[in-house]
């Protein structure tokens, strides 16, 4: 990394990795009823249907976020596009190319698009407006046709929509003659398209009930409303008469989020904040009769229904869409971006999923604390911080997806009513030791009526499962919340500190073939003060446990006894309290780095003397060590500064501004990072990388925001099936897997423990005939090694029969293989003998009699009529 100047320059910018919102908007199908089309920032993101796999992300070369996507006709591959500040495309999704642009007049200084949708030649969408007097904010519905886009007309001046997505439909919706919009407790049905002549109708409801969704008949003139009591109702004659006939229908408990109906228009389908799809029945004899699916995941925010196959599609709040499979029969595929975890109540679905597409589960949104922090898992290559309610989640940056959940409560989670809360058992802390076999996680649940449930688990790793088995539970570790866990880097220790004033050393105990946790060591500075954060040295002998605004140091090399050893002087006056303790490594394991709201000091831990230390101008808000660097990253409002321990001169820094939220955690990882330039360039591998994440939860990578050239953006050659030969594809995806590396296939190659014998087969036995080299070649290159393997056994004295060590039995064998390599290449046949010995053993076919094997010589002189043919 450079060198930082004195004028801040930034060495680099963050570069968002993952935390892509995907359910900001409703998703849409597309005609053929095989992707579904996601908007997620400036990008559309497309996935298979059957599956949820991710297929690719469309990027556009716009700056401004998608807001509204929709398919053209019903017989064409083409996608309309819509950004906020008024930019429209129409893209060819087969042909991966711009068939149209318009660009509708918004000021976007105060004024964005917030929906659009295209109907007869017009377009439709609503503006969120800023009143630069009031600061208020206005939500207007406008109409421009498609040949004039710069002469925008309000259906209404004098009324306003909700600002949402779902405020705006039209009626019928296959083909329309109104559109309808709902404000607070008004509905207003419009004409279209708008004229001089057009008019409009406005319905009222009670002050307490407002209108929160809207969905129309797609061949009648009936619409669907659902309101903040969580009622629907169906609207009839609504055009002309003032007072038109409704029918309500009322299950959800909490406001309807949003409605869609069938493409046959028999079936009603509403969703909430109760997890659950509700199939409303809303023709015919039962009218009314109602049907669930529950235990969907967290609050539901948008659902869709393909008009093919019936497919449905569920957007939740945790930033997860569920595929359904037709007639609600069973969840088909999870696709998840950055999922929400916590701050919502969420019940694990009992339903077996047939596929799971995951990424990055996020928190809540808002102010997130991420309480378990960034926890780099060393053996799985993955990041593990919260997931959902009571779950961890491990996330794989180098392949951007997110691997599993671990259900840690292993409870159900039930939705709260409007009279009643219930208080679900969170997932308060965690620790993952160095090598990744051990976990530990912290649950409580606390409901101020009882003493708290504080549960500490230990868990294993079992690498035939992937995943982690409960070890050990202790109930009730501490009389008091936990603030910290950490394992010791040795793998058998871990320390946890808590608000009850103590601190405990946690073992790990082996009798025969089983190992469990249990705590061998409690201590305590004194009765007043409070342990927050703790410790390990790179040796496991040294404990350094931070009080408040000073830093103790223990001794705990002895299993038996719990020594103090000293506690650094606090010197300066506005010592401000301790946000980070950590030890340097390797040969600076001898240093201690403290962090505080504006301070950065490293201590000499063998004369006990300060090395450096730094005021900084900003507060710091967290810090990380790079124990492969010996580097610490300290991040404050604007920018991550990095420093190493020898000096208090900066080495490098990263503005931030790519996240508009704060900074809330950092960590390093030691993967290889491989990056290309240019087509040619060579790889520029790279030791470790930090990453970020921001109030939000998105991720962020440092490196370079370079945006990819158009031909690897607007190329898609994997999707294009329907176009391209067989013989086309073949050569494509020929040149996709040069360019492109699969992480996860070399490391389950690598990391096989499949037999030479089986490699050697699938390698060379699979290959089909169709590309292999003529018979006759490969006939002639054998008979021609054997030839000159009988010359040599000519020179054998005792030629007619002798015996062969099992060991050496295949080694002429061996030396065929390798007699068409260059003679600088024949040291390199030198086997290990284990291996030989495994390879022979692997090669015998009958080794019963081993004893009386003979190596009989065959007379394979006629072969030497092949050199006078050639």
């Amino acid at each position: 990394m450079a060198a930082k100047s004195d004028t801040q320059s930034s060495d680099g910018q963050l570069v968002m990795t993952g935390g892509h919102n995907l359910v900001g908007y409703r998703p849409v199908f597309t005609n053929d009823s095989k992707y579904l089309l996601i908007p997620s920032g400036t990008h559309l993101r497309r996935y298979v249907v059957e599956t949820g796999s991710f297929i690719t992300s469309h990027d556009f070369g716009h700056q401004s976020p998608i807001v509204s996507v929709q398919m053209m006709d019903n017989q064409s591959d083409e996608v309309m596009v819509t950004s906020s500040d008024g930019l429209v495309i129409v893209w060819n999704l087969s042909e991966n190319r711009k068939v149209n642009e318009f660009n509708i007049k918004v000021n976007t200084n105060y004024e964005t698009i917030i929906w659009s949708q295209f109907v007869a030649n017009y377009f439709y969408f609503t503006t969120n407006r800023i009143n630069r007097e009031t600061m208020d904010s206005v939500c207007q519905l406008y109409c421009c046709p498609k040949n004039y886009v710069q002469q925008k007309m309000a259906m209404d001046s004098t009324n306003q929509v909700n600002p949402t997505t779902t405020s705006v439909a039209f009626c019928p919706s296959s083909s329309p003659r109104h559109c309808v919009a709902i404000h607070e407790n008004q509905l207003f049905v419009y004409s279209v398209p708008k004229n001089l002549s057009s008019q409009r109708r406005r319905h009222l409801m009670a002050a307490d009930k407002k209108f929160t969704c809207i969905a129309c008949h797609p061949y009648e003139e009936m619409i669907a409303t659902g309101d903040s009591l969580g009622r629907i109702t169906i609207w009839h004659d609504f055009v002309e008469n003032n007072y038109p006939s409704r029918s309500i229908m009322h299950w959800h408990q909490w406001p309807v989020a949003d409605i869609c109906l069938s493409p046959e228009g028999t079936s009603l389908y509403s969703v909430g904040a109760e997890n659950t799809l509700v199939r409303w029945t809303i023709s015919g004899n039962n009218f009314g009769k109602n049907d669930f699916m529950p235990r969907l995941g967290m609050n539901i925010k948008f659902v869709s229904i393909d008009r093919n196959q019936h497919m449905i599609v569920t957007s939740h709040e945790d930033n997860s869409i569920q595929i359904l499979g037709p007639q609600m029969k069973g969840i088909k595929c999870v696709i998840e971006g950055l999922t929400l975890g916590s701050g919502g109540n969420y019940e694990l679905s009992t339903v077996l999923f047939a596929c799971v597409i995951e990424g990055l589960t996020l928190g809540s949104g808002g102010n997130y604390e991420l309480s378990t922090g960034l926890i780099w898992n060393q053996k799985m290559r993955a990041i593990t911080l919260n997931g959902r309610t009571g779950h961890l989640q491990f996330y794989s940056p180098e392949c951007q997806r997110q691997l599993f959940q671990l259900d840690v409560v292993n409870q159900n989670l039930i939705t709260s009513t409007r009279e009643v809360t219930v208080i679900p058992t969170e997932l308060s802390k965690a620790a993952v030791s160095e090598d990744g076999v051990w976990l530990s996680t912290l649950e409580i649940r606390d409901d101020f009526e009882t003493l708290p449930e504080i549960r500490l688990k230990f868990w294993e790793l079992k690498p035939t499962m992937k995943n982690y088995l409960l070890n050990t539970t202790i109930h009730l570790p501490h009389k008091s919340n936990v603030n910290c866990l950490r394992f010791a880097p040795n793998s058998q220790s871990m320390v946890s500190t808590s608000l009850d004033k103590e601190f405990k050393i946690w073992g790990l105990v082996k009798d025969d073939d089983k190992q469990w946790w249990k705590c061998y060591k409690v201590g305590n500075l004194n009765t007043v003060s409070e342990p927050t954060i703790a410790n390990w040295s790179s040796d496991s002998s040294l404990l350094a446990i931070a009080y408040d605004n000073f830093v103790t140091l223990w001794d705990v090399f002895d299993k038996t006894v719990l020594k103090l050893m000293t506690k650094l002087s606090v010197d300066e006056k506005n010592d401000s309290k301790l946000l980070f303790v950590d030890f340097g490594y390797e040969d600076k394991s001898h240093y201690l780095i403290e962090g505080r709201s504006n301070l950065i000091k490293v201590w000499n831990l063998l004369d006990l003397n300060v090395v450096w230390k730094c005021q900084t101008y900003e507060t710091i808000r967290n810090m990380s060590f790079n124990k492969w660097e010996n580097k610490v990253a300290v991040t404050s409002d604007t920018r991550i500064t990095f420093y190493g321990l020898d000096s208090e001169d900066s080495v490098g820094s990263v503005d931030v501004k790519a996240s508009d939220e704060p900074i809330i955690a950092t960590l390093f990882t030691n993967e290889k990072a491989v990056s290309f330039e240019g087509t040619d360039a060579k790889p520029v591998l790279e030791r470790t990388k930090c990453y970020c994440m921001n109030n939000r939860q998105e991720l962020f990578v440092l490196g370079h925001n370079e945006r990819p050239s158009v031909r690897r953006t607007e190329v898609m050659t994997w999707n294009t099936g329907d176009v391209l030969s067989p013989m086309a594809l073949m050569l494509i995806n020929k040149k996709e897997r040069k360019e492109v590396l699969n992480t996860e296939d070399l490391e389950s190659y690598f990391k096989t423990n499949t037999s030479v014998t089986k490699l050697v087969e699938d390698m060379f036995y699979n290959v089909p005939s169709h590309v292999l080299p003529p018979i006759d070649i490969l006939s002639k290159t054998f008979l021609t090694a054997l030839n000159k393997c009988q010359d040599n056994k000519h020179e054998i004295k005792d030629d007619k029969q002798f015996k062969v060590p099992s060991d050496l039995e295949m080694k002429p064998l061996l030396a065929l293989s390798y007699d068409n390599h260059s003679d600088n290449q024949s040291n390199s046949t030198n086997l290990d003998t284990n291996d030989r010995e495994s390879e022979v053993k692997a090669m015998i076919i009958d080794d019963q009699n081993e004893e009386e094997n003979q190596f009989v010589e065959e007379d394979y002189s006629w072969l030497k009529q092949l050199d006078a043919i050639n």
